[in-house]
C-alpha cells in the first residue's frame, strides 16, 4: 500500500516530517519489512525519548504509539495493554471499517528477541480476541536490546482459515 505524503510547509516542517516518517513506518509494516521497521523505530526512538527514560518497555511503547500516529487515518484508536488469550498483549490496531487493511497485534520486548515476541503472541494467544475479525492480521514483534542499543522487528502475516 502506498500512502500519500504530506506537503512540506516551513512553519510545520517538523510535524510534516514526523507524519511522513509515520506513514513510511506503516508502509514498511504492511510490506512485512521487519528490518526497515527496526531501523525506523531506532530513529524515532532516539528522537522522541529523553535519555532519562529511554531504556524501558514503557518508553518503547510510547515511541511506538508516536511512531504510528499517522495510522489514525486508517485505523481505530490503538488498544493498549489489553487482556486477550492467556495474558496481556501490548498494542493492537484495528482498521477502520471502510479500510481494507490487516489488523496489527504488536508485542514489545525489552532485552529479548523479536522472534521471541512473535512466539509470545502465538503462545499466549493474543490474537484470539479478534476471532470474529474477517480480515488478515499482522503479528508484529519489536524488541530493543539495551546493551547493543539496537531494535529488531519480526512481522508475520496470520491469515485466518
Amino acid at each position: 500500500m502506498k500512502i500519500a505524503r504530506r506537503a512540506e510547509e516551513p512553519r510545520w516542517s517538523g510535524l510534516v516530517y514526523a507524519m511522513n516518517r509515520s506513514d513510511k513506518l506503516l508502509e514498511q509494516t504492511l510490506a512485512l519489512d521487519g528490518e526497515a521497521v527496526a531501523r525506523e523505530m531506532e530513529t524515532i526512538h532516539g528522537r522522541t525519548e529523553s535519555l532519562l527514560c529511554y531504556d524501558n518497555e514503557h518508553a518503547l511503547a510510547g515511541t511506538l504509539l508516536m511512531a504510528f500516529y499517522g495510522a489514525k487515518k486508517y485505523y481505530e484508536r490503538p488498544i493498549v495493554e489489553f487482556s486477550s488469550g492467556k495474558g496481556v498483549a501490548d498494542i493492537a490496531y484495528l482498521p477502520k471499517q471502510h479500510e481494507n487493511l490487516p489488523a496489527l497485534v504488536v508485542e514489545l520486548r525489552w532485552d529479548q528477541s523479536g522472534p521471541g515476541a512473535i512466539w509470545q503472541i502465538w503462545n499466549k494467544e493474543y490474537a484470539a480476541w479478534v476471532r470474529g475479525y474477517r480480515g488478515d492480521i499482522l503479528l508484529v514483534g519489536i524488541s530493543y536490546n539495551q546493551t547493543l542499543k539496537k531494535h529488531t522487528c519480526v512481522i508475520e502475516a496470520w491469515r485466518k482459515e
